[in-house]
C-alpha cells in the first residue's frame, strides 16, 4: 500500500476516494473502506482512504486522543486491502475552505477523484458546511460518484471512534485500546510478527460487539 501526502504520487489509475479520519478503522469505517474498494475494483482503479493530517480538531487547538497513530493506521488499512492511504495536510487555512472550494480545488483538480465514498456524517469545509448529500449533488454535474454509506449500528446506535457502547458491563474503549496499545508496542519495538494475531484479535472484539 502506498502512503503519501502528495497527489503525484498516486498511481495514475481512475481513483476512488474513501473521506474520513478512520481512527480505529472500526466496522463503520470498514464498511466504508470496503465499498471504495469495490467501486474502485468495478471500474478498474484504485481505493485511497484519503485523510487530514494532523486532525483537523488538534490543528484547531483542540485536545484530542486517538486510538491509533497515523503508522499504526496504516498497517489497518493495509490489512483491508487498500492500494493507497493518502495524509493531506491540514492547516488553518484549509479549514477555512468554502465546501465548494474545497472540492473544486482539492477533489476534482489536484486529487482528480473519479468517485467518493463517505459516511452518513461526513462534513468538511468551513464551519463543517460540506454535507454527504452537497457532495452528491455538487458533483453530479462532474460525473462523480458518491456513495454514501449508513451507520453501522450496536445497540440501535451508530458505532463510533468516540462513542461508549456498553457490553457485558465492560466499555467499547476498555476494551478496544488495551489490543491497539499492544499494537503500537510491538510496532515500537519492532515486534512485527504479531502485528497480524493482534490486528485479528482487535477486529474479532469490534466484530463481537458490533453484533
Amino acid at each position: 500500500m502506498i502512503i503519501t501526502s502528495r497527489f503525484e504520487a498516486l498511481p495514475n489509475e481512475p481513483r476512488i476516494f474513501a473521506l474520513g479520519n478512520f481512527d480505529g478503522v472500526h466496522l463503520g469505517h470498514q464498511a466504508l473502506l470496503k465499498q471504495a474498494i469495490s467501486r474502485a475494483r468495478q471500474i478498474g482503479g484504485v481505493a485511497v482512504a484519503f485523510a487530514l493530517s494532523p486532525h483537523p480538531l488538534q490543528v484547531l487547538g483542540y485536545p484530542i486522543e486517538t486510538i491509533v497513530t497515523s503508522a499504526g493506521k496504516a498497517r489497518l488499512l493495509a490489512e483491508l486491502g487498500l492500494d493507497a492511504f493518502f495524509l493531506f495536510p491540514f492547516t488553518k487555512q484549509v479549514a477555512q475552505m468554502a465546501p465548494t472550494d474545497f472540492v473544486e480545488s482539492i477533489l476534482l483538480k489536484q486529487a482528480r477523484a473519479q468517485g467518493l465514498v463517505v459516511g452518513f456524517n461526513y462534513s468538511f469545509g468551513r464551519k463543517a458546511a460540506g454535507t454527504p448529500e452537497f457532495l452528491r449533488e455538487y458533483l453530479r454535474n462532474h460525473k462523480v460518484s458518491v456513495d454514501i454509506v449508513p451507520p453501522v449500528l450496536y445497540a440501535g446506535e451508530p458505532i463510533s471512534s468516540t462513542r461508549f457502547a456498553k457490553t457485558h458491563g465492560i466499555t467499547y474503549e476498555e476494551v478496544i485500546m488495551p489490543e491497539v496499545s499492544q499494537i503500537m508496542k510491538e510496532e515500537k519495538f519492532g515486534l512485527i510478527d504479531g502485528f497480524s494475531r493482534r490486528l485479528r484479535m482487535y477486529w474479532e472484539i469490534v466484530r463481537t460487539l458490533a453484533q
